[in-house]
């Protein structure tokens, strides 16, 4: 068992980032958060963002970006080599992907050879989950086991787990089930509403989420990283990241 590095998806302030980008990464830094996974819609230029990045003391550890082959290949790696980061993850596909094995089978054959080329780049590359690669069952298989199976042992996965809870898995069952597959992890908090998928989240501590359970399952499977992430709260994102960078002092998760 080992610690993960703990840290935020920044995707939970883009609004603020495009308010002020270098005031709200300071707020960040203030609060004691170091350890960033970016998103693909930073307001600035990977290399303007990655520097000053550096220059204020935070580390990027892995991104979210399209899939790194094809014609923007190229450029998303390079992206991703400017920021210095050691995980690629996609981030979403759409849920018409998971319509049928076939589908699902192509898509997995996609992530392969998405997963040489990031590694022929230094970096380890996986894919994140929403809730319908769990709820889309073909034959009465979810999606995502298909996903699973049918991509190499080195695909790794970013398990989201709210979005796991959400389409009926169990996050901690899943984890383990990933094992070192489970590379990185998303802890957020919500009411897990089965009727509002839209539904707003909450900051930790105060929805159904067992975030303590949770990352103690990272922990077990070697998990690199947990990251925060919110995607929109019904309060303001800074405080509702506050409040959860907070939390897991609190719980003493982190110190």
């Amino acid at each position: 068992m080992s610690e993960p590095l703990f840290g935020l998806q920044l995707y939970t302030v883009r609004e603020a980032l495009e308010a002020d980008f270098k005031g709200t990464m300071q707020r960040l830094y203030d609060l004691g958060i170091r350890n960033l996974e970016i998103y693909g819609g930073l307001p600035l230029p990977p290399k303007e963002s990655a520097a000053l990045f550096k220059d204020m003391g935070f580390s990027v550890i892995s991104g979210h970006l399209p899939l790194p082959i094809g014609d923007e290949g190229p450029a998303n790696i390079e992206a991703a080599k400017t920021f210095g980061m050691s995980s690629y993850f996609v981030p979403w596909i759409s849920p018409e992907t998971y319509a049928d094995r076939e589908s699902v089978e192509a898509f997995a054959m996609l992530l392969n050879d998405s997963c040489k080329v990031a590694a022929d780049a230094g970096m380890e590359f996986g894919y994140h989950n929403h809730e319908f690669e769990f709820t889309n069952k073909i034959d009465g298989v979810p999606a995502y086991t298909i996903l699973r199976e049918a991509t190499d042992p080195e695909v790794k996965f970013e398990v989201d787990t709210y979005w796991a809870q959400f389409g009926g898995v169990d996050p901690l069952e899943l984890i383990h089930e990933l094992g070192a597959r489970a590379s990185m992890i998303h802890i957020k908090d919500g009411p897990l509403d089965p009727n509002d998928r839209n539904a707003h989240m909450l900051p930790f501590g105060e929805g159904k989420m067992d975030i303590p359970a949770i990352v103690e399952a990272g922990k077990d499977v070697d998990a690199k990283a947990i990251y925060v992430e919110l995607d929109h709260c019904a309060t303001d994102m800074m405080e509702a990241v506050e409040k959860s960078w907070n939390y897991l002092k609190e719980q003493g998760i982190i110190s």
